[in-house]
């Protein structure tokens, strides 16, 4: 015999460059898009608006069963054509925000030279400030005769 909460469902955000995230919720019969969302406290800051569930096909059908959902018409504007009542097996799948994304991915490329020139600038800097207290030592860096 199979536990109540042994039927689940998944929401999986794409992680905009971060790895990608797997929900792993229970199925008690009347769970909606909504729901699903609201159980994993909303949308990420690097997801999108763009999300769909994809429902599993029974063993052997040759393509899968995809469902689109509107979150802006779900959200505000009450409207209930999307906001699919969920079955055991569903993966909500939230995509990402493509600009997180760029931006990540060109953050990959700079941090390490953004690193070496701020090494770099802080030891120039150190060097400097040294030198500074150094000729204050002395009577302001110049001849003393």
């Amino acid at each position: 015999m199979l536990s109540y909460n042994s039927k689940v469902y998944y929401v999986i955000t794409q992680g905009a460059g971060f790895g990608d995230a797997v929900y792993r919720l229970p199925v008690t019969g009347n769970e909606t898009v909504l729901d699903a969302i609201s159980q994993i406290e909303g949308l990420q800051p690097h997801s999108s608006e763009q999300m769909w569930i994809a429902r599993p096909s029974p063993a052997g059908a040759p393509h899968m069963q995809v469902l689109p959902v509107d979150w802006n018409a779900i959200t505000q504007g009450a409207v209930t054509n999307t906001n699919y009542q969920l079955l055991p097996g569903d993966r909500i799948y939230l995509a990402e925000n493509h600009w997180v994304a760029f931006d990540t991915a060109v953050a990959r490329i700079t941090s390490p030279f953004e690193r070496m020139f701020g090494f770099t600038l802080l030891g120039t800097s150190t060097v400097s400030s040294l030198r500074f207290f150094h000729q204050g030592q002395n009577g302001g860096g110049g001849n003393n005769n």
